[in-house]
């Protein structure tokens, strides 16, 4: 059941990774993972996020098992409005909708995983902020 705020899937969210391999020359790309439930992706995530308009910024993610999750960010304050940011995830289309007050940052996580390593591809709903992200160990 989708969530009365999940938005229309954009497809290219899917796209942009296999255009990445074919311009690094990357042989294959993990295609995104079915995911059942928020379970799968709790926990802590750390990685590199992009804005078109601000460029590149670290970020650190907690997800707890209800969906609700808080993120730190580095960077340029203004991008967003600030550089701490809560919001709430849920399941839609075997995908992470995720909502938040900062609409740059309202969008959808893909679960991938390869060779026994995980991590979640964000796309903004407006397609300005995208961002990769592994499990955090600290």
């Amino acid at each position: 059941m989708k969530h009365p705020a999940a938005r229309t899937r954009r497809r290219y969210i899917f796209v942009i990774p296999l255009l990445l391999a074919i311009l690094f020359g990357c042989s294959t790309v993990p295609t995104a993972q079915a995911v059942k439930d928020v379970k799968s992706i709790r926990g802590k995530w750390e990685g590199w996020g992009e804005n078109h308009n601000y460029g590149r910024f670290f970020i650190t993610l907690e997800i707890r098992e209800d969906g609700e999750w808080k993120m730190q960010t580095t960077g340029d304050p203004n991008m967003f409005k600030g550089n701490q940011f809560y919001g709430k995830t849920w399941i839609a289309d075997e995908n992470f909708e995720v909502f938040t007050e900062t609409p740059a940052l309202r969008g959808a996580y893909t679960l991938h995983a390869s060779e026994g390593k995980r991590w979640l591809v964000f796309m903004s709903d407006d397609g300005k902020t995208t961002a990769e992200l592994t499990p955090s160990f600290r």
